[in-house]
């Protein structure tokens, strides 16, 4: 990426700006999504750990 914004900005600075923006307008979805499913999957983690230490906690007192 850093190679095709080093051509475009020799040509062109604003070009460059263009290709930039288009880059990170392309990829901000998919690190959206990544960071989405990061905190989804650090949530189910921390419910079943609960759980996990919920139900140890009962067969203590049992």
């Amino acid at each position: 990426m850093l190679i095709v914004l080093a051509w475009y900005a020799v040509t062109d600075v604003t070009s460059a700006l263009y290709v930039l923006a288009f880059f990170v307008a392309g990829g901000a979805p998919m690190i959206v999504r990544s960071w989405w499913l990061e905190v989804a999957y650090r949530n189910e983690y921390t419910r079943l750990r609960q759980e996990e230490d919920l139900r140890a906690q009962r067969e203590d007192y049992e």
